[in-house]
Order: structure tokens, then C-alpha cells, then sequence
């Protein structure tokens, strides 16, 4: 029981690749049903569990908690979005239904593992999972080079960051003795935290869970990779996978190296500015608009970084503390960005890339509601009030001011005044400019299905957000 949310994903994995090896070409597209009722069925499974006590299996490798209700549920939408806005996209450039839901079935099983691990061992092979299975999504569109490239530069870049990963790892069980996080926390509890070796090894486990998150100066990867890869894989690269790392540094330094929170908290912190300035900066100068989502993806890694550098031990029942505030904004993030990437996927239609800001010309005109729907969604990117990005981004600031740390967020707010000039140039481009040309778009209720949850989600969780920061304290209370 405390797997079953996992069991259905893996069998809904096996089972998409069993049926993408019989089923001839004209069926496969039907695989698209079968992807959103396992999603479904693992998500119900998956919230019976809220409020329940918390299990353990394989050995205390995985435990089952409100915790990992909470990013489950978080991997489940994102998938359920993420093949309601595939089949366009993956019809028109032939590219292969069973492949890409079936590695998108394992990369989200990972991800649950991942938020579910509470062993060293268990995290590692999870991520390891993960990150592979995201590594051939990046590069599914085999005949295109930009593909490849993508695929290529994640994949080495990653091998690196997982070796320093598990090269840290290794050095915290050499001080520890344990792999287990719940021992590791008592071994520094009573023990002397003034051993270099621990400065030493932060610093290797923030570099290679900085990678998978985007943190800079890891970040190299993310503009080529989030540009080359089908827009489908580059929507689900941006928030899956960077919540499940979120996830696990959650698990390292909060459940493992709480006790040692004085001597990251810095450090975090000025990653995380360093991280929302340089990619706010550079986003302004970017023409291809994947490549300006994916700075202002690496800004939004910066901003939920505050929550990390934020948290304080003994406050996860203070609604402002940092642990919930970050998860209530990677809760809002989810929807207003793979919303943005929908868009792109929607207006790509019948062209080579689309992703110039030019192929956003008079788009008021052409698709009203759709232009609406991204206004919605850069608005909320933006931070601007009611809508969900603002009060993700209020919450954290008040973090990181009851934690004595006022200069963090106001270079959190500083940061998100600059931001405005690149979300706002879309709206600019569609509603202040004009176009000759009959550019097509793809008119599937899939994607219209998709969009009006992400616009609905992006506008009622700001409008009504207690329930939902609600929602998030609760997944760290015990945690």
C-alpha cells in the first residue's frame, strides 16, 4: 500500500511499451487514452493516502507520507497536462506515441521515488531513473540536429552532476556511517558539526542537485536543451523533473542535514540570487521564445531557492515558513509554466520551429482566447495580483523576511520588476502588433482541454490560495 500509487505507474509504463510493440501505426495515437487513465487511477490512489499514518517499504529505503502525497500529486498533473498537450504536436512531426508516454511513465516513476526516498541509495537510483528516462525525451525527434544536440549536452552534463551527486553522497556516509536520512540526522545531532569534511560535502551535494534543478552556475544545459528537445518533453522538462530535485534537496538537507542548517543557509541563499538575476538579465536579450522560458525557468529555480535558504528549524507550522512557502510555489508553478509551453506547442503548428516572437504577431486577433490564456499565464510569471505567481512569490518573500534575511527578498522583488520587461514583450507582440500572414494553429480539444486547466488553476489558486498553502503545510508537518 505504501507503493501503490508507483505500482500503477509501472505497470502503466510496461504496458504502454507492450502495446506500442503490437498495435499498428494508425491505432498508437489511442495510447493517449490509456496514458491519462493510469495517470488517473495512480493520482486517486495516490490522494487516499493524504492524512494517512506514515508507512515505510523496501527496507525503510521508501516511506509514504504527506510529504510524498504532496509531490506525487504535483508529478501526476504535470504528466496529466503533459499528454493532453502532446498528440498535436506529436502527429504532426511523427514522432512516436508509445515511446514518448511510456518514457514519460518512467521518468514520472522516478520522480515518485524520488520524493518518496528516504535512504541515500534509494534517492540516487531514483534521480538516476528520472534524469535517463528525461535524456531520450530531450532527443526523441531523432532526425532533427537541434534534437540531438539537446539530448546530447543534458545527457553529458548530467553524467558529471550525478557523479558529483553521489560522490558527496559518499562522503556523508563516510561522516555519518549511514545511508539512512532519519539516522544521519540523529549521527549530527550528537556529533561536533564543526568537521570541515561536512563544509565539503554541502558543497558536493548542492553542485549535483544544482544541476538537476538549474541553479546557477550549473545551468549551462537547460537554454540548448529546453530549445532542441519536442516542445512536449521541453514543457515536461521544466517543472517534472525540477520539482522532483527540489524534492530530493528537501530530502538531503532538511530531513538528513537539518541539523547542520546554519552552514548552508547562505550558501543557498546567494545561489539563489545569483540564479534570479543572471537569468532575468540574460532572458531580456533572447529573440527564440523556449530559450526566454527557459531562463525564466532558471529565474523561478532562484526564486523557489529562497524557501530552501529560508527554513527555519521548528517552523513548518507557520504558514509563511520557507519549507511550505516553496511548495505552494512550485504547487502554482506547475500550472502557469507548462500552460506558457502549451502555447508554444499550440502556435508551432504547421511550421518549422515557431518559437520566434514574431510568430506571436496579432495573435489577439487571430486566437483571441489563447492570446488571453498566455497573458494570464506571463501576468502570473510576473508576479502580478490576484493570480497564483504573485502570492507564490508573496509567500516566499515573507519567508525570507521572518527569517532575517530582508535582503533576499528584496532581491527576490527586484528581480521580479526586471522580469516583467520579457513576459510583458509577449503581450506586447500579441495585442500591439500586426501580421499579413495566415499562420495556422492546431485545433485539438486535447490541448483547448489543457489550457483551460492551466488558465483555471493559474487564476483560482491566487484568487483562493489558503486551501491550497493549506495543502502544502500539511505536507511538511512531521516531515
Amino acid at each position: 500500500m505504501a507503493v501503490l500509487p508507483e505500482v500503477v505507474v509501472t505497470v502503466l509504463a510496461m504496458l504502454l511499451l507492450l502495446l506500442d510493440a503490437v498495435l499498428p501505426e494508425h491505432r498508437k495515437s489511442g495510447l493517449t487514452w490509456l496514458a491519462l487513465l493510469g495517470f488517473v487511477v495512480a493520482g486517486a490512489f495516490n490522494l487516499y493516502q493524504w492524512g494517512s499514518p506514515a508507512q515505510s517499504a523496501y527496507g525503510g529505503m521508501v516511506g509514504a507520507d504527506n510529504f510524498t502525497v504532496f509531490f506525487n500529486t504535483l508529478f501526476l498533473a504535470t504528466a496529466i497536462l503533459v499528454v493532453l498537450m502532446a498528440p498535436a504536436y506529436l502527429r504532426e512531426r511523427a514522432l512516436p506515441f508509445g515511446e514518448f508516454y511510456s518514457l514519460l511513465s518512467f521518468a514520472v516513476l522516478g520522480m515518485m521515488f524520488t520524493a518518496a526516498s528516504t535512504d541515500l541509495i534509494s534517492l540516487f537510483v531514483s534521480i538516476e531513473l528520472m534524469v535517463i528516462a528525461v535524456y531520450i525525451l530531450a532527443g526523441l525527434a531523432r532526425r532533427e540536429k537541434r534534437s540531438n544536440e539537446a539530448s546530447l549536452k543534458y545527457f553529458l552534463l548530467g553524467a558529471f552532476a550525478s557523479a558529483i551527486l553521489v560522490y558527496g553522497m559518499s562522503w556523508l556516509y563516510g561522516i555519518t556511517g549511514q545511508t539512512n536520512l532519519a539516522k544521519i540526522a540523529g549521527v549530527l545531532k550528537a556529533t561536533s558539526l564543526d568537521n570541515p569534511l561536512l563544509l565539503m560535502t554541502i558543497a558536493l551535494l548542492a553542485v549535483g542537485v544544482g544541476f538537476k534543478v538549474a541553479l546557477v552556475p550549473f545551468h549551462a544545459w537547460t537554454p540548448d536543451a529546453y530549445e532542441g528537445a519536442p516542445t512536449p518533453a521541453t514543457a515536461f522538462m521544466s517543472v517534472g523533473p525540477k520539482a522532483a530535485a527540489f524534492a530530493a534537496l528537501l530530502r538531503i538537507f532538511i530531513s538528513a542535514m537539518g541539523p547542520a542548517q546554519p552552514d548552508y543557509s547562505l550558501l543557498f541563499a546567494i545561489l539563489a540570487v545569483l540564479t534570479m538575476t543572471l537569468a532575468n538579465v540574460v532572458a531580456i536579450q533572447q529573440n527564440n521564445i523556449k530559450r526566454m522560458l527557459a531562463y525564466s525557468s532558471i529565474a523561478h529555480s532562484g526564486y523557489i531557492l529562497v524557501g530552501l535558504a529560508a527554513a527555519q528549524p521548528g517552523a513548518g507550522s507557520d504558514q509563511v515558513a520557507g519549507i511550505p512557502a516553496l511548495m505552494f510555489y512550485l504547487f502554482v508553478y506547475t500550472f502557469m509554466t507548462l500552460g506558457a509551453f502549451a502555447i508554444v506547442a499550440y502556435v508551432q503548428a504547421g511550421q518549422v520551429t515557431g518559437e520566434s516572437f514574431d510568430d506571436y504577431r496579432a495573435l489577439g486577433r487571430r486566437a483571441p482566447m489563447t492570446a488571453i490564456a498566455m497573458t494570464l499565464f506571463m501576468l502570473s510569471l510576473t508576479g502580478v495580483p490576484p493570480l497564483a505567481g504573485f502570492f507564490g512569490k508573496a509567500y516566499l518573500i515573507l519567508a525570507a523576511v521572518h527569517s532575517g534575511m530582508a535582503w533576499l527578498a528584496v532581491a527576490m522583488a527586484v528581480n521580479s520588476a526586471i522580469s516583467a520587461y520579457y513576459y510583458l514583450r509577449v503581450v506586447v507582440v500579441m495585442y500591439m502588433s500586426d501580421t499579413t500572414e495566415r499562420v495556422p494553429l492546431y485545433r485539438s480539444p486535447f490541448i483547448h482541454s489543457m489550457l483551460a486547466v492551466a488558465s483555471l488553476a493559474t487564476f483560482f489558486v491566487g484568487v483562493f490560495a489558503d486551501p491550497f498553502l493549506r495543502f502544502a503545510q500539511g505536507a511538511t508537518l512531521g516531515f
